[in-house]
């Protein structure tokens, strides 16, 4: 197929939706883009800006965007591209943070990439619609009849990450060679300065209101206020009274029977009752 078609022109579904504009990569803080920034001569802050714009964002249908994320389909960029991008991690990883070459200058347009689909795909079709025609079109495994695509905006080094991704996933480094050799280059190291969390990196306003002093009169009002708040949760969780402490409560009354001027009486008594009572309710039976 001569035809270049869109990005958002291949599905996993015969269905074609309105595409989902969104980030490569929606993790900028993870190790494969940790890697990225330091062969590519960026500087710590930069890669979660670029991700959302148009230098790592494209429109695809939703399930190949789902297909991307599992490293079941690529956009393998050509081959010079590929050997430009191994040059410039060479240089870069010699090199200090201030003297590397910035990948995203200057920006390679009007490529065309090769789509590729993977046998973890499980045999699913893959489907393309004519830009011009709208015909839709099945493809079935190895998928080699998938035509090449244009992606609008999104940088090709940021493609060829997700297609090292694709190769190593499903055992195609014999197939893809600069894509392994790729892998080699940019699996050497991470330069520390983006080893560490820029959210744990307080601002100079941060700092300023964390060494501000406080009061001596804030802090003795708070320290009051503890000391109440610890008070009332003493008492709150103080334990309950000893047992001989406790208000006796009258359990449950008992019928016993007494001797009174010859008759039996009722009285209300405890259930356990003293043993003179006993005596007194045997003596009454036996008379």
């Amino acid at each position: 197929m001569n035809e270049v078609y869109p990005e958002d022109c291949i599905s996993l579904s015969r269905d074609f939706v309105q595409p989902l504009h969104r980030s490569i990569f929606p993790n900028p803080s993870g190790p494969v883009m940790k890697r990225y920034c330091t062969a590519t001569g960026l500087f710590p802050g930069e890669i979660e800006r670029l991700l959302e714009s148009p230098f790592g964002t494209m429109s695809l249908q939703p399930s190949i965007w789902r297909a991307i994320d599992l490293g079941n389909i690529a956009f393998m960029p050509p081959d010079y591209v590929m050997r430009s991008l191994i040059e410039l991690y060479d240089y870069n990883y010699a090199h200090s943070l201030h003297n590397r070459r910035r990948v995203d200058i200057p920006n390679p347009s009007a490529l065309v990439y090769a789509a590729l689909g993977s046998s973890w795909l499980e045999g699913a079709p893959i489907f393309t619609r004519h830009p011009r025609t709208c015909v839709v079109t099945t493809h079935l495994p190895p998928y080699t009849t998938l035509p090449y695509f244009s992606l609008r905006t999104i940088h090709p080094s940021l493609l060829a990450v997700r297609a090292r991704l694709f190769v190593s996933k499903s055992d195609l480094s014999a197939v893809y060679p600069l894509v392994d050799d790729l892998a080699l280059h940019s699996g050497r190291h991470v330069d520390p300065v983006f080893q560490r969390n820029p959210n744990t990196i307080p601002s100079s306003r941060a700092e300023a209101e964390t060494l501000q002093p406080v009061p001596r009169k804030r802090k003795f009002v708070d320290s009051l206020a503890l000391q109440a708040k610890r008070r009332n949760i003493v008492i709150m969780g103080r334990s309950p009274p000893a047992h001989s402490q406790r208000p006796r409560i009258p359990l449950a009354g008992t019928d016993i029977l007494t001797p009174n001027d010859g008759l039996l009486s009722i009285i209300r008594g405890r259930t356990y009752y003293p043993r003179s009572a006993k005596n007194g309710v045997v003596t009454a039976k036996t008379a």
